[in-house]
């Protein structure tokens, strides 16, 4: 991201952010997939920063990029205790 920000044109930083939105959108997937191996609690902490990650990131791109958006596609993990933990965040 730092790299990102020493870009001069709008439309490359929004690039550098949508390669770091694709970073934490794969780290959070592998936190899920590990929460059997790491502490549950660890894991589920880690998925929620990401989750905040993820949503500074949309914003930034948006910001940088008028002419389209970009959204989070809606994943279900069919863990209800994530469920319930990512929408205490909100």
């Amino acid at each position: 991201m730092t790299e990102g920000y020493s870009r001069n044109s709008k439309k490359e930083k929004a690039r550098f952010y949508e390669i770091a939105l694709g970073s934490a959108r794969e780290s959070k997937d592998w936190y899920f997939k590990s929460r059997k191996i790491l502490e549950e609690e660890i894991a589920f902490h880690r998925i929620k920063l990401l989750t905040s990650i993820i949503k500074l990131l949309l914003t930034m791109i948006n910001e940088k990029r008028s002419s389209y958006k970009v959204a989070e596609p809606k994943v279900y993990y069919f863990y209800e205790e994530l469920d319930q933990m990512l929408n205490a965040a909100d």
